[in-house]
This record gives structure tokens, C-alpha cells and sequence, in this order.
């Protein structure tokens, strides 16, 4: 397994995305090196813009890429708006992974999802169930993008020889998530009603589904940590695994609500629709490469925090944003 150097000049790493929930933890993590990264706000930059993302790419000539930009939403968002999710999606990553490639860029990290898998697919999910059975109806669109820009990382690795790779981590969460309802994932959606109904003294909370749904949660921060070192270690010689599964921890939407319930002092009744989707029953991912790769979960500086301390901590975020 080769090793790559981050290069001492911050403005040779690419961010895209730098005002989201990825991208400004991997930002945070490269400042904390001491390094300052190359980013560029969409009025700046359009990465839906092919001719825009070249001349970008051709000026700054950058060494190594953490594509993190993309349309991202909850379950109401992603049903309603799928044609947007299939297509802002592909445009950014085509555009990005090209204009790479012509800049002869070293390395290209692409951040994906764990809904690239299956909606049948066996827990844990190991990285060879891609593409093994049908997709989840509810979130296809934006799948269909990932699993897409994943494939032409790997068409790059083996027609090209690049170091380009893709991330699937679970769930995410952290500071600067989206908190609105209708786009939020399920996490900060939660939370942002919770706390809104202890504050307007609601007494009753109902979410969508059954509760019963098994989803895993990771700490952006602990991603971002994970991602800086994996863009030191990771390159895969065989081209047709070059993705990797990072996970959290696992926990029920029900007992979820639960310990949101807890942290945020919203004492009402909370209930569930059935009559609403639960999407897929459970997405937990195998993160066996990871761990042979980094020691994931049991070396103290790649590890996954609690998921009770991670809310924590991005609730006291959240109550100091001026979000809520």
C-alpha cells in the first residue's frame, strides 16, 4: 500500500462543498495541520458548470480532491425532488472527476452514501453487495448519482492508473447539518422539533414510520479524521474495490427519539405513523477494509464517539447557532 504525502501547500487540496456538513469537517481537520484549503463558494463556482470546473482546475491545479458537494436531503426531499438528486448529482461528479483527471491530479476522494447498496442487501453491507439487487425506491435518484460517480472513479483507477477512490459512510451527523424539516435527515430533523416543542410546550410529537428502522450514525468530525489519513494510505491495486465503508454505531429510530428526547429536555409524548415510509429496514455496513486499513474502532485517533456524546455536543452547537 503506497503512501501519499499531503502536500505542504493547503491551496493544493480541493474541497467542494466547503459550507456543508462534510466539507467543513474535513476543512476544520486540515486547519488543524495547519493547512489551509483550496475552496470555492457556488457563486464562484458552479459545479454543474463543465466549462467553469475545467478553467478552475486548469488554474489552480490542484493534488488531491475531497469531492464533498452534492443535493442532499431526507426521505421527503429525495421522493419528491428525484430527477434533481439524479441529475445536480452526476453533473458535479462527472465535471469534478474529469477536470481531475485532464489537471493530472494525484488523488480524488468522492464521498458517497450507504444508500448506493441495495435495499435487500444483508447486514452488515459489505462493499461487494453494490449493484447485487434493486435500489430503495425512496432515495433512488440520488443513489443512482453516487453509485454512477463511484463507477467512473474506478473506470479512472484501472484505464488510468489513478489514485481515485470513493468513501461510503452511514449516516451522518454533526454541526452545520441542515435542520430544516423538509430536507433534513432524520437526525437533525428530530432534533430541531424536539426542540422546538419543548419550547413551545407541545405536548404531543409524531414522526414518520414505524420507529422500528435500524439506522448507524456517525460524527462528521470522526469521518473527517478518518478521510485525512485514508487519502495518506488507501490505494486499492484492484480498481474494482476501490470504495470503503466507514460505520458508526446502530441504533433504532425509536430508541433514537428517545435519547434525542433525553438530551433535549423535550418531555411530551412521542409517537410514530406507520401509515408514513420506514425506507429501508436496516443499512448497517461492514466495515472489515476499513479496519484492516486504519484500525477503524480500536485505534484511538480513527474511533467512533458515542452516539449519545456526539448529540450531545451538536445539540449545545445548535442551541448557540442561532438556528433555532
Amino acid at each position: 500500500m503506497s503512501m501519499f504525502r499531503l502536500p505542504e501547500d493547503g491551496r493544493k487540496i480541493f474541497v467542494s462543498g466547503h459550507r456543508g456538513l462534510v466539507g467543513r469537517a474535513v476543512c476544520r481537520a486540515l486547519e488543524a495541520r495547519g493547512l489551509v484549503p483550496l475552496v470555492a463558494a457556488r457563486d464562484d463556482l458552479d459545479l454543474t458548470d463543465r466549462s467553469a470546473v475545467f478553467d478552475f482546475f486548469v488554474q489552480h491545479r490542484p493534488a488531491l480532491v475531497f469531492h464533498c458537494a452534492g443535493r442532499v436531503g431526507g426521505i421527503l426531499d429525495n421522493t419528491r425532488e428525484k430527477a434533481a438528486y439524479l441529475g445536480e448529482n452526476i453533473l458535479m461528479g462527472v465535471n469534478l472527476l474529469d477536470a481531475a483527471h485532464a489537471a493530472d491530479c494525484a488523488r480524488f476522494m468522492n464521498l458517497g452514501s450507504s444508500c448506493i447498496y441495495p435495499r435487500d442487501a444483508l447486514s452488515p453491507i459489505r462493499e461487494e453487495a453494490l449493484l447485487s439487487s434493486v435500489l430503495e425506491p425512496s432515495n433512488e435518484g440520488y443513489a443512482l448519482a453516487k453509485i454512477s460517480i463511484l463507477k467512473l472513479c474506478s473506470y479512472y483507477a484501472a484505464q488510468y492508473g489513478r489514485a481515485y477512490f470513493s468513501v461510503m459512510p452511514c449516516n451522518l451527523y454533526g454541526p452545520y447539518d441542515r435542520f430544516d424539516p423538509l430536507r433534513a435527515h432524520v437526525l437533525p430533523a428530530m432534533m430541531a422539533q424536539m426542540h422546538r416543542a419543548r419550547a413551545a410546550g407541545v405536548a404531543d410529537l409524531s414522526f414518520w414510520g414505524s420507529g422500528r428502522p435500524l439506522r448507524e450514525f456517525l460524527h462528521v468530525d470522526d469521518l473527517a479524521a478518518a478521510l485525512l489519513r485514508l487519502a495518506e494510505v488507501y490505494a486499492p491495486e484492484d480498481s474494482a474495490q476501490n470504495w470503503i465503508n466507514i460505520g458508526g454505531e446502530e441504533i433504532s429510530i425509536a430508541a433514537l427519539a428517545a435519547m434525542m428526547a433525553d438530551v433535549t429536555g423535550y418531555g411530551g409524548r412521542v409517537s410514530f405513523d406507520p401509515s408514513m415510509p420506514d425506507g429501508v429496514m436496516r443499512k448497517r455496513l461492514d466495515c472489515s477494509r476499513i479496519q484492516q486499513t486504519l484500525g477503524w474502532g480500536e485505534h484511538p485517533d480513527f474511533s467512533v464517539r458515542l452516539l449519545r456524546e456526539g448529540i450531545a455536543s451538536v445539540y449545545a452547537w445548535y442551541c448557540s447557532s442561532g438556528l433555532c
